[in-house]
């Protein structure tokens, strides 16, 4: 409104940093709608403002990320990715991980998901993403190890008891995978997901 369009004249700081400040409000009102779209919108306009600040452009290239415009976030953090000082850098990997396999990069997302899980073994959506991707890649011992570095900490988180059913069934271990499947299916929701692979194993 009119405080908004005040906003540049306001004294104590460089017209542009205000006018980026107002976008960079803009932009975190439409990512709290959901309307991400918008937010890349607002980002974009605050970059082209700021094109120096480095908490701007994260903000952006998630943005765009949230956006399902991956093949504009993947550079952005690819670029981040080169430089030490990266804030955050675990969350920018797994979300650059998941950009590669949207953009079927099955390989660049399992050297982005394995640089996580190097330091942060705990990070169990860098496993998920792990095994998704070398499932891919054909890497089905990679993928299984994965599952089962998640599902010794929790046995029925269900993406990841499902990625371990299906590396089995690709490998033509379908006790294995039944096995797998039993605390899913035994439990009060097991999903019709679940229980179609436990018919196909059986």
């Amino acid at each position: 409104g009119a405080d908004f369009r005040r906003a540049g004249n306001r004294p104590g700081g460089k017209p542009g940093d205000q006018t980026a400040a107002v976008r960079i409000a803009l932009a975190k009102i439409a990512t709290l709608k959901g309307d991400h779209a918008a937010a890349c919108k607002y980002y974009r306009e605050a970059v082209l403002l700021l094109p120096d600040d480095e908490t701007v452009r994260r903000s952006y290239a998630e943005a765009l990320f949230y956006a399902k415009k991956y093949s504009d976030a993947v550079p952005i953090f690819e670029d981040m990715r080169q430089k030490t000082d990266t804030p955050d850098r675990e969350n920018l990997l797994v979300m650059l991980g998941e950009a590669y396999l949207a953009l079927n990069r099955p390989f660049d997302a399992r050297n982005a998901f394995q640089e996580v899980t190097r330091d942060h073994s705990e990070n169990a959506d860098a496993y998920l993403g792990l095994g998704r991707a070398c499932i891919q890649t054909n890497e089905l011992g990679i993928a299984l190890a994965a599952a089962r570095k998640v599902m010794r900490d929790d046995p029925t988180h269900r993406q990841t008891v499902m990625l371990a059913a299906l590396v089995q069934q690709r490998q033509n271990k379908w006790s294995d995978a039944m096995a797998t499947l039993q605390p899913l299916i035994q439990g009060k929701n097991p999903g019709e997901t679940a229980l179609c692979m436990m018919g196909i194993s059986a």
